[in-house]
């Protein structure tokens, strides 16, 4: 389940075993207008019922214009 919250998007993935990983994949569509060298950045927080929040490496993207 996928839902937008302003600028973060929120992946509900449900139970998840023991040593599994998941892949998430997020496209975005972004402002014509956007500056070249813009930096986006993202990262992402992995939340549990059962245990305190952990946070993901900031992964940086550059804007470029062709």
């Amino acid at each position: 389940m996928l839902t937008v919250h302003g600028n973060e998007v929120v992946i509900r993935l449900g139970r998840l075993s023991e040593g599994s990983e998941q892949t998430v994949h997020v496209s975005a569509n972004l402002s014509s207008d956007l500056s070249a060298r813009t930096m986006l950045k993202a990262n992402a927080v992995l939340r549990s019922s059962t245990a305190l929040p952990v946070r993901s490496n900031e992964a940086p993207a550059l804007i470029t214009k062709h």
